[in-house]
């Protein structure tokens, strides 16, 4: 596997030689909207595709790259500017479009969706409904999950996971082994790293920063430039602010 020194800043393309075409553009289409989608069928084996199966729909050639072992599974979709190249795969019922990009080994799966000018790359899992829109990147081994939403600048990657109903937006930064989960929110430009957890109904918000093994959940609030970390436990309606730094304190408020 490809190491990523540093997560791939730019779009990876594996050229083979000589040039085979992989796949090609079946009569079998399905309209949305206004676009027009082909279903693709495989002109030669690799990794687990084999001669003649088909694949997912896409609106043309420059959806899918011609190298690599990328592919679209199942009924997955992808359309307009959108492009998956490298060793990325799109299956179940997925939808990448605008100007996406899923690359490297990503996967995008079930009825997640990919757009705007999202990245999505390294190793990282796209799945359930999620949503990863707008100038987002998301790489490294991270996973997206049930109906999160990451937006705006937002960036996942390391081992990060965001599920349930949590939300990554604005301009915040989640890496590390951090959990985001149940009805959380990270957004304006917080920073949550480590082994950090945000649960419940908390809020991290402005430039606040949870690392090391803190957990916030309930209802709580982080804002301002207010720091949590050690083995913080900030739970119930706790709101703290300022520049204050929290180390080794349980705050039930």
């Amino acid at each position: 596997m490809r190491k990523f020194e540093d997560y791939g800043s730019t779009e990876h393309v594996e050229k083979e030689e000589p040039f085979e075409q992989k796949y090609t553009l079946t009569d079998d289409y399905i309209r949305l909207g206004n676009h027009i989608l082909f279903r693709i069928r495989a002109l030669k084996s690799f990794s687990i595709v084999r001669v003649g199966d088909l694949g997912g729909y896409i609106e043309s050639i420059e959806n899918l790259d011609q190298h690599g072992t990328c592919w679209v599974y199942d009924n997955a979709k992808v359309w307009e500017n959108a492009r998956v190249s490298g060793h990325a795969s799109i299956s179940g019922q997925a939808s990448i479009y605008g100007d996406a990009k899923v690359y490297g080994y990503a996967r995008v799966s079930g009825a997640a969706i990919v757009y705007g000018k999202a990245r999505v790359f390294g190793v990282s899992k796209v799945h359930g409904y999620a949503e990863v829109y707008e100038n987002t990147s998301v790489y490294g081994h991270a996973n997206i999950a049930d109906t999160a939403k990451i937006f705006g600048y937002a960036r996942v990657f390391d081992d990060a996971k965001v599920s349930d109903r949590a939300i990554i937006r604005d301009n915040a930064a989640v890496f590390g082994r951090t959990i985001i989960s149940e009805d959380a929110l990270v957004c304006g430009c917080a920073i949550v790293h480590d082994k950090a957890h945000i649960l419940g109904n908390s809020m991290v918000k402005d430039y606040a920063e949870v690392y090391d093994s803190a957990i916030v959940l309930d209802h709580a609030i982080l804002k301002d430039r207010v720091k949590v970390c050690g083995n913080s436990r900030i739970m119930y309606d706790s709101i703290l602010g300022d520049d204050n730094r929290i180390v080794d304190t349980v705050i039930a408020e």
